[in-house]
């Protein structure tokens, strides 16, 4: 998918170039956007201005999705500290009762003789 990504942003550059050389006196009249004509304009300023205005809203989408992710991240990550956390105490407590049991057993033992 990366190949084939460069290999289409690739040809797009070269048609970008193509048309800024072969259309830059080319002129469009009567463009209408949101509205208001735009008089006598040139391709090769369409064309540009469209590409601009998609890498921006592409970039605006990207870095949403980017937010997206980092905020789930984060709520894994805390999510985690503190089964973590949980994880810790049951440890001690078990640990705690162990060490109960054992002195209780060498007491046993102990008296046992």
């Amino acid at each position: 998918m990366y190949y084939f990504k460069k290999v289409i942003e690739l040809a797009l550059l070269l048609a970008i170039i193509w048309l800024s050389i072969e259309n830059y006196t080319v002129k469009v009249s009567g463009l209408m956007v949101f509205g208001y004509e735009i008089k006598d304009t040139s391709v090769v300023f369409v064309v540009f201005t469209a590409l601009i205005s998609g890498a921006l809203i592409s970039a605006f989408f990207s870095a949403l999705k980017e937010w997206k992710i980092v905020r789930d991240n984060k709520k894994t990550v805390k999510d985690l500290k503190t089964n973590i956390k949980e994880l810790e105490a049951r440890l001690n407590l078990e640990s705690s009762e162990l060490k109960k049991e054992i002195l209780s057993l060498k007491e046993i033992v102990k008296n046992g003789k």
